[in-house]
């Protein structure tokens, strides 16, 4: 199958490279912190986006499930990670949005867009 990659602009780059929303940072170690915090704040656990192999898998055998979760198989850019599953497997060069990662993501599903 041919898939239609597009070019982020730089600009768009760099304005996505911030966090969009609530950013909470952890300390190895005090996970637990972050859990009370989310109870708390009463967060929506259907708008968590986590973004890392350790703070993910910790969400995950704390029993949360969060919306989305990134990861890359590895922690501290360098040890390979084999903690995390994943459902979608998605290889998408740095810098493009592929429309096959969009599609298997399910990212118009979620908008509501009609896609075929």
């Amino acid at each position: 199958m041919i898939d239609i990659c597009l070019k982020i602009r730089e600009d768009i780059r760099i304005f996505l490279s911030y966090p969009q929303g609530l950013l909470l940072r952890i300390k190895e170690g005090e996970e637990s912190k972050l859990l009370t915090y989310i109870a708390e704040q009463g967060i929506d656990l259907n708008k968590i986006v986590s973004v890392g192999d350790v703070v993910s898998n910790t969400f995950i055998n704390k029993g949360i499930e969060p919306f989305a979760y990134v990861f890359d198989g590895k922690t501290k850019r360098n040890a390979k990670s084999k903690s995390l599953s994943f459902n979608y497997k998605v290889i998408n060069p740095q810098g493009y949005i592929c429309m096959n990662a969009v599609e298997q993501l399910g990212v118009f599903q979620m908008m509501g867009v009609e896609y075929t």
